[in-house]
């Protein structure tokens, strides 16, 4: 592994450690944060258009070019993007608006590359006995990627005028309703972003 290599792998390890002492230091408080999130984020459209999702990027890795793409890298991203994504895009926005502590967004920042970028390097590391050349670029993709789940699994329309659930005070508490038609148009929107970012960024074989 290069020098740079080694050090970023020594940060993120450190960094996972001190999310870890965030949570626990203030753990009554994420205990029932936690309470409500698994309520808001176990929608009847939200577990289907992960199943949807986790499916395709779970199976379609062997039809790329792309070796880094398996079973594994691809389960275990999609599982942690559906479960932290909402909350910590919700997170970051709630901070710039100081409705949050700097420590949540913090712990955020953490969990986003924990998801898109860092588990993929560690199970490649431990894979392939080397740390990937592609670190850098999974990044970048599967960061965008990654906002754009945060922003797609928050969206309620509970009065029929379509925002993202983090606008709540009292989110990430389940809306009062599940009124789905009047954010039908902007989930296509998002997916088919994603659609297109999964398949213009590698190359394909059938």
């Amino acid at each position: 592994m290069e020098d740079y290599r080694f050090v970023y792998l020594a940060i993120w390890m450190i960094c996972v450690g001190f999310a870890a002492w965030i949570i626990i230091k203030d753990f009554s408080r994420f205990k029932i944060e936690v309470f409500k999130y698994r309520y808001y984020l176990t929608r009847p459209w939200k577990l289907v258009t992960f199943a949807i999702a986790g499916s395709f990027v779970t199976f379609a890795g062997p039809y790329t070019n792309d070796p880094t793409w398996d079973y594994v890298s691809g389960s275990a991203m999609s599982v942690l993007t559906y479960l932290t994504a909402p909350w910590s895009i919700g997170v970051l926005f709630q901070v710039l608006k100081n409705q949050r502590k700097i420590s949540d967004a913090v712990l955020a920042i953490i969990l986003l590359l924990l998801s898109a970028s860092w588990f993929y390097d560690g199970y490649l590391w431990l894979r392939d006995g080397y740390y990937p050349v592609t670190w850098f670029w999974n990044l970048v993709v599967s960061s965008t990627l990654y906002f754009c789940a945060g922003l797609f699994w928050n969206f309620e329309a509970p009065n029929g005028l379509v925002g993202f659930g983090f606008y709540r005070m009292n989110w990430p508490e389940k809306p009062l309703s599940d009124e789905l038609k009047p954010i039908i148009k902007h989930l296509l929107l998002f997916m088919i972003i994603v659609i297109c970012i999964l398949v213009f960024s590698t190359t394909w074989h059938f």
